[in-house]
């Protein structure tokens, strides 16, 4: 079920989506990537099982985690729980989305139809670069990501989630919690626009 949470999508420039997905298990998801400026997926509620082009093992996305999809990486949704609820944030707000039937995934490798050159074992996890992105996962629970980048204001414990830095300053999100909760979160971003 899709929600669209600003109607006028700011002239096409952004959509936020809410996606919710009320019966848990496996999501008939192919192979999949998006001609975006800017993409990123946040957990609200619930758990979400992910795949992403050479970025290791499936995952769980859940509340209070979110991942940054750097343009044109392919990915896969592969199952989730009872009431999954996402938020979706994309620039801009109308986006081509292509199948790739040549990428399997869950594979340990780069996707066939990468050049040769890609299709190593070598590597390394979050630092290749997709339409000049790196791909970003926080995780709320993380004790790593509690110990950068963390300030205290309005009565929330703000943590940097990366994805400044993974799309070169092009967009920053910050998630705030409170101390005793840290998966009731309030999300604070920007994304830069053209001039």
């Amino acid at each position: 079920l899709y929600r669209d949470l600003v109607p006028c999508r700011l002239g096409g420039a952004f959509i936020a989506s809410a996606i919710r997905i009320p019966k848990g298990g496996p999501v008939p998801d192919y192979v999949h990537f998006h001609l975006v400026k800017f993409q990123m997926i946040y957990c609200i509620a619930g758990w979400v099982r992910l795949v992403y082009e050479e970025q290791g093992e499936p995952f769980l996305l859940h509340a209070g985690d979110l991942v940054l999809q750097p343009p044109t990486i392919r990915h896969r949704v592969l199952e989730s729980s009872d009431g999954l609820e996402v938020l979706e944030l994309s620039v801009p707000a109308e986006h081509v989305t292509r199948a790739d039937s040549h990428c399997k995934l869950p594979d340990t490798g780069a996707c066939a139809s990468e050049p040769k050159r890609a299709r190593t074992r070598s590597y390394e996890l979050g630092k290749r670069t997709f339409g000049g992105q790196r791909f970003c996962r926080y995780q709320a629970t993380s004790s790593l990501n509690r110990a950068a980048d963390t300030s205290m204001e309005g009565g929330l414990e703000w943590h940097s989630t990366g994805i400044s830095e993974a799309t070169s300053n092009l967009a920053a999100v910050l998630v705030g919690h409170k101390t005793s909760s840290p998966t009731e979160n309030t999300l604070a971003g920007s994304v830069k626009q053209e001039a």
